[in-house]
């Protein structure tokens, strides 16, 4: 079937780029070119004859929206928890420093830490050397084992204060609780 050439309109673009973006938009929207142009001057002349949204793009669109509102508020309510908490680190200690190995001894225990083992751990001094055999391991080992009962009067009573400051701000924070068996690390 032939065209009908009393239909036909013929139009001139100013450059071959506008013709050229013409015929892009038309393809992105999935159109060819003639019926792009002729809806263009169409909502050109009457806007009100403009398409308008189908209610399933509108229901789409407003799920989306009530979504990505109820992520904000709930990321304000984590954020507002988060600067609560940091508020409190900061009237809790605002100069106190936690001791790293304190920290460390915490995150490598497997069980509950007593107040003896802790002072033990960070008070008494680390002795490292190389064993020749594994008799001499065995006999580090014994000897450690032996070593491990503390007796208080060994610390100074300055260290287990500032021992003990630090796991009560540690349990203010919440990284730590107070057991009767000992302290066990919650982070």
């Amino acid at each position: 079937m032939l065209p009908d050439k009393q239909r036909r309109i013929f139009l001139y673009c100013r450059s071959a780029e506008e013709k050229a973006k013409y015929e892009r938009l038309a393809k992105e929207a999935e159109v060819s070119t003639n019926k792009f142009l002729l809806n263009a001057i169409e909502m050109g002349l009457n806007p009100a004859a403009m398409p308008s949204v189908s209610n399933d793009v509108l229901a789409a669109s407003q799920e989306e929206l009530n979504k990505i509102r109820d992520d904000l508020r709930i990321a304000r309510i984590l954020i507002e928890r988060y600067q609560e908490e940091l508020r409190k680190v900061n009237e809790t200690a605002p100069n106190l420093q936690i001791d790293r190995n304190l920290l460390e001894l915490f995150r490598r225990a497997k069980k509950a830490l007593s107040e003896e083992e802790i002072c033990y751990e960070l008070t008494s001094p680390k002795i490292e050397f190389m064993l020749d055999s594994e008799e001499d391991a065995c006999m580090e080992k014994a000897c450690m084992l032996e070593s491990k009962s503390v007796s208080w009067n060994e610390i100074q009573t300055t260290d287990v204060e500032a021992i003990a400051k630090q796991l009560e701000t540690l349990e203010m924070m919440g990284l730590i609780t107070k057991f009767a068996y000992g302290w066990v690390w919650n982070g």
